[in-house]
Order: structure tokens, then sequence, then C-alpha cells
């Protein structure tokens, strides 16, 4: 892949330790972190040590990726059906600016409250190699995980090799002709805001005064939308911020608290126009190179609705367009009931669930799992 691994021996970091080369994940520390480092990327560390925490039936690893004097915290935990063939996943939320970890803890599990990482990573744990690796988020990930993965694959094509899973992608702006023009083609910062806020004022505000959960529209806002409409957010807040949980962790003490969305990021991406830029043609170029693509939306979601997800697969330009927009979409079944509807062709796969909102995991786990493990093995919906 990218030549041979170094371990790093110093202790320039919090928690790492002095090691000797691991070929495998059980050769870890349970106590201390071992500092992985590659010649490729000299600017970039990985610090990882097992972890016993969440569920003990699953083995667990937590750590950071070292930017330099950036650090992003991350866990890793094993398969449960198969950990010396699965395919890898990795996983990253939305917001932007919000916490993977409440993604862990309310959604995915193992347990729930009642592109430098990637080839370092693979080229030190051998046990992982060859194996599809996938990529998936949610929300505004859609955003962001698209272009993760371009990078990814430019990279090291064999990364990805079968698939991308970018959920909840986020959906083409309602007013996008007024946004395409004042700013995307031609930016005018006086119109651009005024596209931006009108459309707001329109469609976003009358939504919001009604009280009711942008991301479910079955359910009323509880714990107001400071706790996103989920006042388990606060209680995994809590947990994450225990100083148990913290030292089983690792977390670096420097670190103060652990909160589950970052405002700061947020405004920085809204400063930047993110909002208003598409990952489409990032989408179709990944399709183009063969890279599966499975889109999946909550019925139920509001906020990011199946409508306008639907819409953009169909308008997107690709070589796949005519033969996708040519299927209907049928029924998805699970345990004998109807769960969704699908359309699937050339590597892309658009899927609803019913009865579920933009965090479907939480609300449908039985069908959301059935739903990747079928698609993982290759299965139509």
């Amino acid at each position: 892949m990218y030549g041979p691994l170094a371990i790093h021996s110093g202790s320039a970091h919090y928690g790492s330790e002095p090691s000797i080369p691991k070929e495998t994940l059980d050769a870890l520390s349970d106590k201390d972190f071992t500092t992985l480092r590659h010649p490729a990327f000299p600017s970039y560390g990985v610090r990882v040590k097992r972890t016993r925490w969440c569920d003990e039936t699953v083995k667990a690893y937590t750590g950071y990726i070292d930017i330099q004097d950036r650090h992003l915290y991350f866990s890793f935990f094993e398969s449960r059906s198969d950990p010396d063939r699965d395919d890898v996943i990795f996983w990253t939320n939305g917001g932007p600016g919000c916490s993977s970890s409440t993604g862990l803890l309310m959604e995915l599990g193992p347990c729930r409250i009642d592109a430098a990482f990637v080839p370092i990573f693979f080229e030190h744990f051998t046990e992982f190699k060859g194996r599809a690796f996938r990529m998936a988020g949610e929300s505004y990930a859609g955003r962001y995980l698209p272009v993760y993965a371009s990078a990814v694959y430019d990279q090291n094509e064999k990364l990805l090799q079968q698939g991308l899973t970018p959920i909840n992608l986020v959906l083409l702006p309602r007013c996008r002709q007024w946004i395409q023009s004042s700013c995307i083609d031609h930016f005018d910062g006086i119109d651009c805001y005024a596209a931006a806020e009108t459309c707001e004022a329109a469609i976003g505000f009358p939504y919001y005064q009604m009280g009711q959960n942008p991301y479910d529209v079955s359910k009323v806002c509880e714990g107001g939308i400071g706790s996103l409409c989920y006042p388990v957010l606060q209680n995994i807040t809590r947990y994450l911020n225990s100083s148990y949980i913290r030292t089983l962790l690792g977390v670096d003490p420097t670190v103060t608290s652990f909160s589950f969305c970052s405002p700061a990021i947020e405004l920085s991406f809204y400063l930047n126009n993110d909002r208003l830029h598409s990952s489409v043609e990032y989408i179709a170029q990944l399709l183009e190179r063969d890279v599966h693509v499975l889109i999946y939306v909550g019925l139920y979601d509001w906020l990011v609705h199946w409508i306008g997800n639907e819409r953009w697969t169909l308008d997107m330009e690709w070589s796949g367009k005519q033969e996708f927009n040519e299927q209907p979409l049928r029924d998805w079944v699970v345990d004998g009931r109807v769960t969704g509807r699908t359309r699937s062709a050339k590597g892309l796969t658009f899927t609803t669930i019913g009865a579920a909102g933009h965090l479907v995991p939480y609300d449908k786990p039985r069908e959301s799992l059935e739903m990747v493990q079928r698609w993982l093995a290759g299965r139509p919906l």
C-alpha cells in the first residue's frame, strides 16, 4: 500500500508509550497509548489503546488522530459477527461540528444509553488489509463524506473497493436558483445572505414555531432545540464527562469537557457559505469509478427529507442516470413487513425507511441493520 510503518517510540503526546512494532490490535496496551506513524505522513500520527467499556463482548479501541497540534478522538469496535473477515466501516456524524460519539451511543452501538488515518491504520493492522472499506455518516456528513471519499480514492483506490455510504445526504435548497446565482456562480454577499434568509424564513421558521421536532415530524421537540429535541443527548454528555469514563477512554486531561455539538465549528462553516455548495458531483465521480453508493432517509425526516434526496438522485448527471431513473420505486421488506421503498441501478441505491426520522438507526435499529447487511453483501434490498 504505502510502504513500511514507523512506530514512534517517544512520549511527546499525553499517554503515549515507547513501543515495539505490533501486527494486531490484540497486541495493544490497555493502559497506555501506542503511537503509530507513517513515513508518507510525517505530520500525522495515531495514538490507540485497547479499552474495556460499553460492551465487553466486543473488542473496543480508542485513541486520537494527531495532526500537528490538532487531535481528533476516535473509537473503533470489531465486528460482532465475523471480525476476521468483515468489512471496515468509517462513520462520522454531521452538524457540522457535532460529535460522532453521539451516533455511537445513540444510534449505532455496540451499546446505547438505555485521509491520513486510513493508510496508517491499514498498513499497521494487517488483519484488515484487503477488506472492503466503507464510509458512512448522516446529516451534514453528506456534504463532506463524498469529498473525503474522493480524496481517499485518489490516494488509494483499493481502500474504497466496493462502497461509500453517505446517509441522509443534504438536499439541494428549494431556492437553489437564487442561491446558485448569488452565492456560487457570482458571489454577492448581500444577495447571498438575502437569499439564504428568505428561504429560511419561508420554509424553516414557520415549522420551528410549531414546536415540532424537525428531525422527526411525528414527535414534538422535547427538551428544546438546544438539545436537538432529544433529551438523551444530555445523558450522553453527562456520561462522557464523568471522570471514570474519561479515564477509561484515555481522554486527554487538558480537554475540559465533552459537548455533543460545537457552535463555533458550525458558525465557521456557515460564515464560509459551505452549506450552499453541493457534493453531488463527487457522488457522480465516485459512481463512475465503480464505487457503490447507498443513500437512505427516514420518511419522518423534515430537515433532510426524502423528497429532496430522491430528487437529486434523479437529477444527478452520470452515465447510469437513465437506467437508474427508469427503475420504479419498489417496496422492500423486513420480517414480512414493508419497511420502505427503494430504487437501485449501476451501483447507486436510494431507499426510504418508514416510521423513521433523521436518526434512522435510533428509530429503526432492526431495519437499519438488515439494510446495511444486505447492501454490504451485495444483495438487493
